[in-house]
């Protein structure tokens, strides 16, 4: 041990758990300097469920963290009371703030002081302020944690979960009308009608650097918020389509989408949809018609696409008809839908695949043999991945994964598109429950180390050491299995 240098003494602490690296501090003073080492902690986080009874000698002793979550009132069994955090000298990266139940003015201003202290210590460059449905508090203190939140100076994105009510919008927006932003990169916000000023006037500041920004596009059919997709339309989309560095939106199909065409920076888009915003969607398949220039596109459907008929289904051809489409991955959600058999979305997008000749990844919440064994070199010359999600039906059903390799579609698919990788992000039937057939074979023993919801299974039918996409077929949290 003696021997052994600082940095390589290092190393191995920054594998230990919290138990084993404070045992380590009382064993000499070399640990001990070592144990302090911002190396060690840079890449920890505290303050979650399973780190949470740690959080008091952490935050005395700890340099650094990547991640803090602060929640009050305290949400998890075994948290310490009055810890430290505003007085810390631990420096962190990501700061999670969370605001739950009844919370008093102290708390809040608490919060806020929170925040400043991280400020000082110079390493806060991401910040997540939520208040929950049932949070409880006075407006005035939520307008300065607000204000505090947008005026810090290190930041470089911003999370702004749970707005005030009606009546302290007027309030907040006025907290911070003056306030000097820093020049954040991303923010992420919930839509509301009310908060519209407030929106409008955060895009309006930070219009030169942002970007990246996400609204929570999905919300409840007896959510008074449901008409903001019409709503929350000019001057919003205005602003985003004038944002000279906007790569990445995620946001429900406003009305004037279209605008955004003209914003040429803009290589990534989520555009959530349902029922009550189909009103919108005449735009957003003249908005895919112009923009050439998207990169990743995600069409997600929150309300179940039954029918050929249904509003959006044949969205994805709009995409492909400029016949100058870019684009390379491509999402279509149709995650609500209840039967096997309604797979409406799937005629059109086999049809739009020749037209997306740059096509490399496509994600699907499963995908009908029919359109499987459709796929072929020819008209998608570019795939190199099929991703499949579980949908809500299939959570509900347990689908398997193990199944799945047996599939003779998968079969089929795999033998016409040896480039092909196919990745199942959903596991083989879990250990505790009835089996399938499939799971009481004997055969792909590799399955058994997929460990349920956290790895992905792999399939692919070419030579292993002669990959045509090796940036597909990655070892990490992977179990690949060759067809």
């Amino acid at each position: 041990m003696e021997r052994l240098p600082d940095r390589f003494l290092v190393m191995v602490l920054q594998h230990l758990d919290y138990k084993e690296l404070f045992a380590c501090r009382v064993t000499c003073k070399r640990i001990h300097a070592a144990a302090l080492d911002p190396a060690v902690w840079r890449h920890r986080s505290a303050g979650e469920e399973e780190t949470v009874r740690w959080l008091r000698p952490v935050l005395r002793f700890a340099p650094c963290l990547a991640k803090l979550e602060v929640n009050y009132p305290p949400v998890y069994p075994g948290t310490p009371t009055r810890l430290p955090y505003d007085t810390t000298k631990c420096a962190v990266e990501t700061l999670n703030m969370g605001m739950d139940g009844f919370v008093s003015i102290a708390d809040v201003l608490l919060a806020a002081k929170i925040i400043r202290n991280q400020e000082k210590l110079g390493r806060l460059k991401h910040l997540e302020v939520e208040f929950q449905e049932d949070c409880t508090v006075v407006d005035s203190s939520q307008a300065v944690l607000f204000k505090t939140a947008l005026s810090t100076s290190t930041l470089e994105s911003l999370e702004l979960a749970g707005w005030p009510t009606e009546d302290a919008a007027n309030i907040v927006f006025e907290s911070v009308v003056r306030v000097q932003m820093p020049p954040l990169k991303s923010i992420k916000c919930d839509l509301a009608v009310h908060m519209k000023p407030f929106i409008n006037l955060v895009l309006d500041k930070l219009a030169n650097t942002l970007e990246k920004v996400n609204f929570h596009s999905y919300v409840y059919p007896d959510d008074p918020n449901m008409c903001l997709a019409t709503e929350m339309s000019s001057p919003t989309v205005t602003l985003l389509a004038g944002m000279p560095n906007l790569r990445w939106l995620d946001c429900p199909p406003f009305a004037g989408i279209e605008v955004l065409g003209r914003c040429k920076s803009l290589r990534e888009i989520t555009i959530t949809m349902q029922e009550e915003w189909n009103a919108g969607l005449q735009g957003v398949a003249r908005f895919l018609r112009q923009a050439t220039h998207l990169r990743k596109v995600c069409l997600m459907h929150r309300t179940a696409v039954e029918k050929p008929s249904s509003p959006g289904v044949d969205l994805v051809l709009a995409l492909a008809s400029s016949k100058e489409s870019e684009v390379e991955e491509l999402r279509v959600s149709n995650f609500f839908k209840l039967s096997d058999a309604t797979m409406p979305h799937l005629k059109p997008l086999l049809s739009a695949l020749p037209m997306l000749p740059n096509l490399r990844l496509l994600w699907l919440e499963e995908a009908a043999d029919a359109f499987l064994t459709a796929i072929t070199p020819t008209n998608a010359p570019a795939l190199r991945c099929l991703r499949l999600i579980p949908s809500f039906r299939s959570v509900m059903s347990s689908d398997c994964s193990h199944a799945w390799v047996h599939k003779k579609a998968a079969q089929t698919l795999l033998s016409k598109n040896p480039s092909l990788h196919v990745r199942l992000d959903f596991p083989p039937c879990e250990k505790k429950r009835e089996r399938c057939k499939f799971c009481r074979l004997s055969c792909h023993k590799a399955l058994r180390r997929v460990s349920a919801w956290k790895d992905s299974v792999g399939l692919f039918a070419h030579p292993e050491n002669d990959c045509p996409a090796p940036d597909f077929h990655t070892k990490s949290n992977f179990v690949w299995i060759e067809m």
